[in-house]
Parts: C-alpha cells; structure tokens; sequence
C-alpha cells in the first residue's frame, strides 16, 4: 500500500490489478501471497488501532519540522453518503453530496500549506461543523501539542461560536465567507476603495475591516471579474 501510494496512487480496490502488472511481489519476496482487496481493508483496520500513535510520529517525524510559526493549519470537511440504514456514525444530516435521503458519514482532515496531512477524523453524519471544529482543535492540542496557529477553513466553519473557540484557545483564523451575508456585502463594497494587491497570476486581494471588526480580505479574479470573502 505504500509503495502505490508512492508510485501510483489507486484505491484498496485497485492494488490488485496494480500488483498483477507490478515487479514489487518478486522483489519483497510475496508473489505467492494470496491477494483479495479485503486483505488492505483489514490491514488499514489493524493500523486504525494504533492510529493515534502512528499521525504523532508523523507529524514529529515529518510535517512538525516543516512548520513556520505561525503554524497555518488548512481543515477540510466533507461527507459520505451511503446506501444502508443509519446506524453508528452512519446518520441522516445535511448532505454536500445533495442526498438528502440517505444516512451519511462526515469526515475532515487537517494539512499544512504544503498538502502534508496532520489528521483525519470521521464524525457521525448528523455532527455540525461547530462541534466538528472544536474537537478538532482539542486534537490538536491534546494529540500534537498544538496551541495555537493560523486556522484556516470555508465557509461552512464560519460562525461566531468558531471564531470565538479558536481565539480564546490561542488560534488566529481565515474562513471563508459566504457572498451573500451582510458582513459579505460590506466587505465587497469596501474593497472597491482600497489598494489592490496582486496574489497570482489570475487574483488580487483587497483588505479592509468590516463593521463586526474583523479584518477581511476579497480575493478578486482579473479573469472572470468574481469576487470572494474570507475573514481573519
């Protein structure tokens, strides 16, 4: 599984036909191993058992030393829905798939700015993104000696609830902002008063503090004329 994940990504599923057309058996010496996808699905169950363990010496190991201070976190959520009963962490929630009638599973993870993950976790389907944030950051703490940091999350996250927890627990934020909000609006307008600052090839950035005191940056495309809002 890690040779794959190196050499040519593919689902648990795929390694099979991956190690048909792959050297590796001969090399490592288990041509003659049996192989059904079920093999990795138990393997994966097995490693789950020490996953704590195994994410902290990675992020010491690998991710930690890679760290700028202050340390930018990127949390990502989503969710799975599937096809059988609700039961467990399967539950009936908000679904981004658009699958409203069936039970599904949230999961997020967090990376650094250069797409090394720190953590994933999977939440029943019915966890709002607040409590999913918040334990989430007690993770952190507890698990990798996080205290603080730059968050950095979409608009889903973005509440004043959030905002409050991650300050109070020594993180600065940037979450996204959905166009369509008052304080979304303010910033839009103000943005049109203030000094551009190119970021890409294709964006320039406005900055500027809204009425609620929050610092809030547009993120503009020359390309398309769009513009978005994200709040620090």
């Amino acid at each position: 599984m890690v040779l794959t994940r190196l050499a040519d990504p593919t689902s648990k599923y795929g390694l099979i036909a991956w190690l048909n057309e792959s050297a590796s058996p001969f090399l490592f010496g288990y041509e003659a191993a049996p192989r059904y996808d079920n093999t990795f699905y138990r393997a994966m169950g097995r490693l789950f058992l020490c996953h704590n363990a195994l994410e902290q010496r990675m992020c010491l190991g690998v991710v930690h030393p890679l760290f700028t201070a202050p340390e930018v976190l990127y949390h990502d959520l989503t969710s799975t829905y599937c096809e059988r009963g609700h039961e467990g962490s399967v539950q009936f929630g908000y679904s981004q798939d658009k699958a409203d009638g069936s039970p599904q599973t949230n999961w997020g993870m967090v990376v650094t700015p250069e797409g090394f993950p720190v953590t994933s976790r999977v939440y029943p389907g019915n966890t709002k993104d607040e409590t999913i944030v918040r334990r989430m950051r007690e993770r952190l703490r507890k698990v990798f000696g996080l205290e603080g940091g730059v968050y950095v999350g979409d608009s889903g996250m973005h509440s004043k609830d959030i905002g409050t927890d991650l300050v109070g627990h020594g993180f600065h934020y940037v979450l996204a902002e959905k166009n369509s909000t008052k304080i979304a609006q303010e910033a839009l307008a103000l943005a049109l008063r203030v000094k551009v600052t190119k970021v890409s090839e294709t964006n320039v950035a406005r900055e500027g503090v809204t009425s609620d005191g929050g610092c809030d940056v547009v993120l503009l495309s020359e390309r398309r004329g769009s513009g978005g809002r994200v709040a620090g």
